[in-house]
């Protein structure tokens, strides 16, 4: 019953938000989209900088804490491990956003369109593969850290 009242309640919000969307003309949706975008691409290169601050502190901090405090130092690259993995599937959201972003202004700038999609690595990629390396690099230091502990 729960369920049926939210899907209402969003239904509702959808069909607001459509009828209200139709009375802005194109050139204003075109703007929000590229305002919108903006400042996802501004937020993209400050996040692989937030990551490997994070990872990285949680490395030096587990290495830290090694001598003295060895379960505290298993907790914590395990956290990093975690971290690494959640981060990768935020990327992964962030990515279906920024590219629905790119899709989008590329049909409205129709011939003018400026777009490298597909040509390589995508930078939200390239991302995504240093936490898939960092979530492996923290699972080693994990296993090495438990090995350390139990021996």
């Amino acid at each position: 019953m729960e369920d049926e009242i939210i899907n209402f309640k969003y239904k509702y919000k959808l069909l607001f938000i459509q009828k209200n969307m139709s009375n802005i003309d194109a050139t204003e949706k075109y703007k929000q989209q590229y305002a919108h975008f903006g400042r996802l691409n501004g937020i993209l290169y400050k996040l692989p900088i937030l990551f490997s601050t994070l990872i990285g502190g949680l490395w030096y901090f587990s290495y830290s804490a090694l001598n003295e405090y060895i379960v505290i130092s298993v907790i914590v690259s395990i956290f990093s491990f975690v971290l690494s993995i959640v981060f990768y599937f935020i990327m992964a959201r962030f990515r279906l956003a920024f590219n629905g972003y790119i899709e989008n202004l590329n049909k409205m700038d129709g011939i003018y369109k400026v777009s490298i999609q597909g040509q390589g690595k995508s930078t939200i990629r390239l991302i995504q593969y240093g936490l898939v390396v960092s979530a492996i690099g923290s699972l080693i230091i994990t296993i090495f850290y438990a090995y350390l502990l139990f021996c």
